[in-house]
């Protein structure tokens, strides 16, 4: 059985987050920045289980052909789920019917839940990307950065470390996992053709696809 934690703190601006039951779940939210999680019952049963047994059938033939083959589960009256191995069907005699309407209620509102956790979990990895974008950009504006670009930029002598030919004016990050805190070894000299070309690759085009960089020879024919 899951319970809700009362205090549970928002992990991006420790506000305390309110929560929500799902029956399934509980979705936490944060009302001071919006961040929202959620929380599964590990056995994916409902958060308030309450198992009765009922007969089981293998088909609905089954049902009306030999009514005396049955087996017996656990079924949660909350949710419909089967719960846990089969009980002894000598010790249960007169039990009802398991109720598949109610199962079925319960498998359609699981889905619903796990569509909701999908997109929460798409709506904060946005978040997260806008916010390290919007952070970086900030970097990329910085006194510290500026200085870092002018010490690369001299040590390359101002040449494009990619093409070798045309006049370096950008620096770019050979390794992203350095983001913020660079060792000089991980940054290079770039025109800025040569740029946007590496750019564009590593964001997933094909190297054959992408403008091709212009090497001096090229130049010559």
């Amino acid at each position: 059985m899951l319970f809700p934690d009362q205090n549970r703190i928002c992990t991006n601006c420790n506000s305390k987050l309110t929560y929500a039951d799902k029956k399934y779940c509980f979705h936490y939210t944060c009302n001071q920045c919006g961040n929202e999680t959620i929380d599964w019952n590990s056995d994916d049963c409902c958060n308030d289980p309450f198992p009765e047994p009922r007969k089981c059938y293998q088909s609905e033939e089954e049902y009306y052909t030999d009514q005396g083959n049955y087996r017996v589960y656990n079924q949660c009256q909350n949710c419909g789920k089967k719960i846990g191995n089969q009980l002894k069907k000598a010790e249960y005699p007169n039990v009802e019917l398991f109720d598949y309407e109610l199962e079925k209620r319960g498998k359609d509102e699981r889905r619903k839940i796990k569509t909701l956790s999908n997109e929460i979990y798409e709506r904060t990895r946005l978040k997260k990307s806008e916010n390290w974008w919007a952070n970086y950009e900030e970097y990329l504006k910085s006194p510290k950065w500026l200085e870092i670009c002018k010490i690369v930029l001299e040590r390359d002598d101002y040449i494009c470390q990619s093409c070798l030919t045309e006049k370096a004016t950008q620096v770019h990050h050979k390794d992203p996992r350095f983001r913020f805190n660079e060792p000089l070894f991980t940054l290079v000299s770039v025109c800025r053709t040569c740029h946007d070309i590496i750019t564009e690759i590593e964001r997933g085009r094909p190297a054959k696809e992408a403008n091709q960089i212009r090497y001096q020879f090229n130049k010559e024919k």
